[in-house]
């Protein structure tokens, strides 16, 4: 079976011209956080002699906060106004990098204590940034939000791309201070562009009264479809959040390129990251939404076993960003499906979830790596990666059976569901 989404509309194009102030405020903070984030997380790997657990530990810190973040603060941006909402965080966010202008040195572990502690501070606090924008676009028409969603993970993977590469290329050119400098003046631009497109705006923005007719309460199908989604998520990221700790890892530790081949693993997988979203529209076309998550989701456990063996430096660049580019099309047709099949009022409840369950994953990911890996071999590590494929290989297993039920059960009621909530 095969679902057709038509192109954007005019009122589509419309809607994402006037969000581009929204659009570039996000895309300057990520980029000085993407920048400060592989930085820091180097940093620390390197100046503390390149131990495995600490690598693991740092991880945490970066993703134990968002899945906690996800649960108990992204429900408030439902409550506040988007925008407002937003140039809040920005305005928080700069004033808890300004103790890393201090104490910047990572030889020093109280100092790394104080850079971990501002680390989850941000990290917290992600969760709702993320879930003040998935309000504004759920109060746009149902075929939007996918665009709006598609178009912001771009941002999200064009300042990765060039944030991760740059960062760790700084560290040999400046100092992590003016990273964190850097970091600063992101969210300070961010705040003003926030703030100068809030005063003009009519409430249909500002105010984020771009809404649908109030829906009905999802029912008790739809209910039961969200959380076999969202355990799903949560054992794809419990093997595919390897990826955040496998570019240092495999660049330091088994390639030994260090900043140099750390970079190139950043540039590479940030271009097939940002190439899936890219992919997403026209998949989409072609592609039931929940067959192309068992699609993907068979993918990325193909390429978590690929990484998990080392012939060479471009071999594990290749595969890993593969396992980027299935992932990017499984997270945001997951979290468009999930926002699409809920009220817009529980929009940021919803996405908060969505964030909880990947972040718990990554976390999890990130522990088990910690406590097996003093030190980063390639042998064990190889293990490790092939543990990885098989964590996500449950989320393919999931989703798999869950579409075969549906189809014996009820085929044709189910085909017409799938159709309606795909378009």
């Amino acid at each position: 079976m095969t679902t057709k989404a038509s192109a954007p509309s005019s009122s589509t194009l419309e809607v994402l011209r006037s969000l581009w102030p929204l659009y570039l405020a996000y895309a300057l903070s990520q980029l000085g956080n993407w920048m400060f984030r592989a930085g820091a997380v180097y940093e620390i790997f390197d100046k503390q002699g390149g131990a495995g657990s600490l690598l693991g530990w740092t991880i945490m810190c970066v993703y134990v906060p968002i899945m906690i973040g996800g649960k108990w603060l992204a429900p408030l941006s439902d409550r506040f106004r988007s925008v407002p909402l937003l140039i809040v965080l920005d305005i928080i966010c700069s004033l808890l990098l300004i103790p890393l202008l201090i104490w910047a040195d990572m030889g020093d572990s109280s100092q790394v204590i104080i850079a971990l502690g501002v680390i989850i501070g941000l990290s917290f606090l992600n969760p709702l940034f993320t879930a003040a924008q998935s309000s504004m676009f759920r109060r746009l028409k149902t075929q939007q939000v996918v665009p709006a969603m598609s178009l912001l993970s771009n941002i999200t993977w064009a300042t990765h791309i060039v944030g991760t590469m740059f960062g760790s290329l700084l560290l040999i050119l400046l100092s992590f201070r003016i990273i964190v400098l850097i970091d600063i003046f992101s969210f300070v631009l961010s705040f003003g562009i926030l703030a100068l497109w809030l005063r003009p705006q009519v409430p249909s923005i500002a105010g984020d009264t771009l809404k649908e007719p109030e829906s009905s309460p999802p029912s008790l199908s739809t209910v039961k479809v969200k959380w076999i989604l969202l355990v799903s998520v949560f054992f794809l990221n419990l093997g595919a959040g390897v990826i955040n700790l496998f570019p240092a890892a495999a660049a330091r530790s088994i390639y030994h390129m260090d900043q140099a081949g750390l970079s190139l693993f950043y540039l590479v997988n940030g271009i097939s990251a940002f190439a899936g979203t890219m992919l997403i529209g026209r998949l989409r076309k072609k592609i039931a939404d929940f067959q192309l998550l068992a699609a993907s989701s068979l993918l990325i456990a193909v390429s978590l076993f690929a990484m998990s063996w080392f012939p060479s430096l471009s071999f594990s660049i290749v595969a890993s960003s593969s396992m980027l580019l299935f992932g990017q099309i499984f997270g945001v047709v997951a979290h468009s499906f999930l926002l699409t099949s809920h009220r817009p009022e529980q929009a940021g409840r919803t996405s908060g979830l969505f964030m909880s369950c990947t972040f718990l994953g990554v976390a999890v990911n990130a522990a088990l790596f910690a406590l097996f890996f003093k030190t980063v071999q390639t042998a064990p590590f190889s293990l490790f990666m092939q543990a990885c494929g098989g964590f996500s290989l449950i989320s393919f297993i999931i989703i798999t059976v869950h579409e075969l039920k549906k189809r014996q059960s009820r085929p044709s009621k189910y085909d017409a569901e799938t159709q309606n909530i795909s378009k």
